[in-house]
């Protein structure tokens, strides 16, 4: 990747520093991110997890209402230990296959049952021979040097190591080499040995040979030979074998202990047996005056959890806490979870109270850290705080992992203040926040729309000395790129590079791409790409797409096409419709939003199957990579639809369906965008029916722009069907506020606060969605008339960033940039500059600057004329400017600007009456709606 990013050149079109904007002495975006050389990759330690010691409890079965279905088993263990590691506060790593091999033949791997992992040398140079050996050499005379020298605890470590190999016949030469001799004949230890090895390998009828010959060969039968057979039998699901097995235990007169009735029990839950036959060998194995333990208890609340048997379930808890038998983790995760699908989470509360109250038994911390994730996903977040409160109560000190699981619970339930309270106490109490309690924050916060104050949880960190790792770091820049936050992108990742070890990812550039691009900073955001080029990490094509839908919120699409064409060139263009690198976190936020804006950076991607026909990007002489993603078409065509190109947007569109490319929500929404934009009302009304057909809402913003269109053309008996739809049910809150405010539900003091409320709640939505939804509001509003209300949008959308580019002031320049909005938002943007700038040539005359500008375009600095011209943006401003007949002009050496010196303004702002037009007031809705108070 690094060769082919240094083979290619940036064309003059997407430099840093735009000629459509300000010029380089006053651009108020003259900020360079920070390079770094240098910089070496290193490859991530491995985490290895051992968990043998869980294996005999954790294989349980079982379906619904007692129904065995044994496919279940693997899923309702993985729950367990999901809540187990919750509860730890940590995570976990799968269980090691015992078929895996643990070294190759000429290395070694730790023994099993060896301190430290080490192996006397003389053993390894027996394995060393054996494992050399031609399969048709002879044993005899591999073993003649060794003859004498070795016990039989040594050959015991030596078919331990086979069988951590899974290398079954080696072991089996040596075991039958064993039996021909006199000085190492094989005891029962070695005899089970084998046959555990055998019955791992699936192999039953070697495994019953070698027991059923154990007599012959003077080795008596004994409970753990009986016990390898058992499990042998068990863990093939033949749980008849074993039952079988022991009633011939009891004829042959030998004892089963513990492990052969808890082998019994895990291999006849696995079989799928009834309940009620779990029931049964429990019953027996006390009647044999044998005791159970931790592991039985665990295999029968796993066989409950497993059949979604709750009453059960809690049954065999309280027989655990009688018999004084201690509850672990694992017992916890099985409870909990059990009681957590049955809808019952309750119970669990009142086994914790009875073992308190009656046996004095408090539960462990992690039992209560389990019960409240519990409820967090069950969203109780006031039954979480409950099991909060009575943990306490109990004499059960809170640790980490228990405020990490109740942020969790009040998070998901929005309730932020309490999120705050809790974080507070926790540090107050002495508890230090790991990684996992910050990674919950972020969630938390990303999710309730407080971006700043999530982006500033890594100095926190810092401060309490947590390491950050790359998750929590793109968790960052996702947040500073839904809030607008680039400063703070900029510090989060000069820190990440300068002072962490954290390598940067193709998922952590994307966010940061994206950061800079949904704030206009395009310099910044192609300095980005370069890096991730250098450093290797355009294998995904997310960085590529994050600038591309940057440039297309812009209407950038000469930008949009180059960078569609480098990622083509580019390894991540193999990949494009794989994932389309969608970012972590912005799955809660891209669903919630879909229904206001449905923003390209929402969308699902998808591999089309076949490359289409010409694509106009490449001037009709090339074909769309057959790879290229949903996100890619969705920014081509919102591209295209901005530069007033709608002919080739359409042309995008038409070529992802001969690319067998489904449309998702945001497809469509983007072409009824460019639809209305061109003028075709019926088109774009094809398109909100396609949505409703699939089973979804038309987004608001859909609506804004056909309603926009309506207006523009006289369209009213359409205008009163959509506002009739947008009234009906199925749409969300914010379909009806949209139509409030075009009816004017909403112009007296009195219910304006209903709309304000929404609007402060947008901010979880991000700025790319709040972008989308306000422009098209704005335009609505604004060619129904209702302008004196568009104005009034300029405040949330001041507060939400959603234009942040829009004012610039220096002592030399104000500038205007409307590049990025809509006919309707650049207007209502240009009249409230226009009073400011008046109200400043009233009262501070000397203030104002010696030159103006409007900003429509950005991108190459002598575009075709027609192109400039036929952005919609541009043609408002040109309308503004002849109708308001001020003296604004384009700029000779960019066609993107219209600028003004001083003293050609100067005389217009002072003329009597000129105020006046500024002015914007609500003209009389041309339908005839019902206008009742109330959203």
């Amino acid at each position: 990747m690094a060769s082919a990013a240094a083979q290619l050149s940036l064309p003059r079109t997407i430099r840093s520093s735009p000629a459509v904007h300000c010029p380089p002495s006053s651009c108020h975006r003259s900020a360079v991110l920070p390079r770094f050389s240098g910089f070496k990759l290193s490859p991530p330690a491995e985490k290895i997890c051992d968990h043998n010691a869980l294996r005999s409890t954790r294989a349980v079965p079982g379906g619904r209402g007692g129904k065995e279905n044994p496919a279940r088993l693997p899923h309702a263990l993985a729950r367990a230990d999901v809540l187990v590691a919750a509860a730890e506060g940590g995570s976990r790593a799968p269980p090691r296959d015992r078929k895996q091999k643990l070294a190759p033949a000429g290395g070694r791997a730790g023994g099993a049952g060896r301190p430290g992992g080490k192996i006397p040398y003389e053993l390894e140079a027996v394995i060393s021979n054996l494992v050399s050996l031609a399969p048709r050499g002879s044993i005899s005379r591999c073993m003649e040097t060794f003859k004498g020298k070795l016990t039989l605890p040594d050959f015991a470590l030596i078919f331990k190591e086979f069988a951590q190999r899974g290398d079954w016949i080696r072991a089996m030469r040596l075991f039958k080499y064993m039996q021909r001799q006199q000085w190492c004949a094989p005891n029962e230890y070695i005899y089970t040995i084998m046959i555990g090895i055998m019955g791992r390998e699936g192999m039953l009828d070697r495994a019953q040979e070698l027991f059923e010959e154990m007599p012959e060969h003077g080795v008596e039968w004994n409970v753990y030979s009986f016990t390898a057979l058992i499990n042998a039998y068990g863990r093939n699901g033949m749980y008849e074998r074993s039952l079988d097995l022991l009633a011939r235990m009891k004829r042959e007169g030998v004892a089963a202990n513990s492990i052969t009735y808890n082998t019994v029990l895990h291999a006849c839950a696995k079989g799928a047996m009834a309940w009620d036959g779990l029931v049964d060998i429990f019953a027996k194995m006390r009647q044999d005056g044998v005791q159970p333990d931790i592991v039985t208890f665990n295999t029968l609340l796993a066989a409950c959890n497993a059949r979604s048997l709750v009453e059960q379930s809690a049954m065999v808890f309280r027989s655990m806490v009688a018999s004084q038998v201690p509850p672990n983790a694992l017992s916890y995760a099985s409870l909990v979870d059990t009681h957590r699908r049955g809808g019952q989470l309750g119970g669990v509360r009142r086994l914790f109270q009875e073992m308190s109250g009656e046996e004095g038994v408090v539960a462990d911390v992690s039992a209560y850290n389990m019960l409240i994730d519990a409820y967090a996903w069950g969203g109780e977040y006031q039954a979480a705080q409950e099991v909060f409160n009575e943990m306490q109560a109990a004499g059960c000190i809170p640790n980490v992992a228990t405020y990490t699981a109740l942020l969790k619970a009040l998070g998901s339930n929005g309730s932020y203040h309490h999120v705050r309270s809790v974080f507070t106490q926790m540090k107050a109490s002495g508890r230090k926040p790991d990684l996992a309690t910050y990674r919950a924050l972020l969630d938390v916060f990303i999710s309730g729309g407080f971006f700043r104050e999530a982006s500033r949880l890594f100095r926190d960190m810092e401060e309490d000395g947590v390491e950050v790792d790359e998750g929590a770091f793109t968790s960052l820049l996702v947040a500073c790129g839904l809030g607008g936050l680039t400063t703070e992108a900029t510090e989060i990742y000069r820190f990440m590079r300068e002072r962490s070890q954290v390598q940067p990812s193709s998922s952590l550039m994307e966010a940061l791409i994206s950061a800079y691009g949904q704030a206009g900073m395009y310099d910044h955001a192609l300095t980005a790409l370069h890096e991730s080029m250098e450093m290797g990490l355009t294998d995904q094509p997310g960085p590529f797409l994050a600038l591309m839908e940057a440039y297309a919120a812009g209407g950038m699409h000469d930008d949009a096409a180059f960078i569609f064409a480098l990622m083509v060139q580019s390894d991540g263009g193999r990949t494009a419709g794989a994932g389309g690198g969608s970012l972590p976190g912005s799955t809660t936020a891209g669903n919630a939003s879909l229904s206001l804006a449905s923003s390209p950076n929402s969308s699902s991607p998808s591999s089309p199957s076949s490359s289409s026909s010409s694509s106009s990007l490449s001037g009709g002489s090339g074909p769309y990579p057959a790879d290229a993603s949903l996100r890619t078409f969705n920014a081509l065509i919102e591209a295209f639809t901005k530069g007033g190109l709608y002919d080739e947007a359409i042309k995008v569109n038409e070529d992802m369906e001969q690319a067998n490319c489904r449309p998702s929500l945001a497809t469509h929404a983007a072409m009824v965008a460019a639809y209305s934009a061109a003028g075709t009302f019926e088109a774009a009304y094809a398109q909100t029916t396609e949505i409703r057909e699939e089973g979804m809402v038309p987004p608001a913003a859909s609506y804004c722009h056909l309603l926009a269109l309506c207006a523009r053309r006289g369209r009213w008996q359409d205008m009163r069907r959509l506002l009739a739809e947008m009234e009906g049910g199925g749409t969300g809150e914010e379909h009806r506020i949209v139509r409030g405010l075009l009816v004017g539900r909403y112009e007296s003091e009195e219910f304006w606060p209903i709309a304000e409320d929404f609007f402060g709640r947008l901010k979880r939505e991000g700025v790319a969605v709040n972008r989308v939804f306000l422009n098209a509001l704005m335009d609505a509003l604004w060619w129904a008339g209702r302008r004196a209300t568009a104005l009034k949008l300029h405040s949330p959308a001041t507060t939400l960033a959603v234009f942040p580019e829009a004012s610039y002031r220096s002592p030399t320049l104000w500038s205007l940039d409307v590049h990025r909005m809509s006919q309707g938002a650049a207007s209502v943007f240009l009249h409230h500059w226009l009073s400011q700038v008046h109200e400043t040539a009233v009262l501070e005359p000397a203030d104002l600057p010696p030159l103006f500008s409007i900003v429509t375009r950005w991108g190459d600095e002598s575009p075709n004329k027609e192109e400039a011209d036929a952005a919609p943006v541009n043609k408002a401003m040109m309308q503004a400017v002849q109708s308001l007949q001020l003296p604004f002009a384009p700029a000779p050496w960019n066609r993107g600007r219209l600028v003004v010196n001083r003293d050609a303004l100067l005389p217009w702002l002072l003329a009597e009456g000129n105020a006046d037009f500024l002015v914007l007031n609500d003209a009389p809705f041309p339908v005839e709606v019902s206008s009742r108070p109330g959203a």
